[in-house]
């Protein structure tokens, strides 16, 4: 876990040049367009990768819901079972989970 903002900027730029690279290179692949990208881009294909990020976004959402109610049953039966520290893990993970929500 990055200790800093400058070891997080460090990991994202790394991670995103390996996924960056190799998500390209599929795209190439999978379109098998003739040109390059900068020839073949156009505003339909954009949105057409919005759309799928907003679906992504929504499962996303949906499970962390379901993670959610999940562990706040469990720590509805932990309490007085488990280690105060233990439940207070539990609910910083809670927290994270519900993060966010609309």
């Amino acid at each position: 876990m990055p200790t800093s903002d400058q070891q997080l900027l460090q990991l994202s730029l790394d991670r995103f040049a390996t996924r960056g690279r190799e998500k390209f290179e599929a795209g190439i692949e999978e379109h098998g367009h003739a040109g390059t990208l900068v020839d073949n881009v156009t505003p339909a294909h954009m949105e057409e990768e919005v759309i799928d990020l907003f679906h992504y976004l929504q499962a996303d959402r949906l499970k962390r819901q379901e993670m959610a109610a999940k562990l706040e049953a469990c720590i509805k039966r932990a309490k007085g079972i488990y280690p105060i520290w233990c439940i207070g893990h539990m609910m910083e993970v809670l927290r994270y989970l519900k993060k966010g929500e609309k």
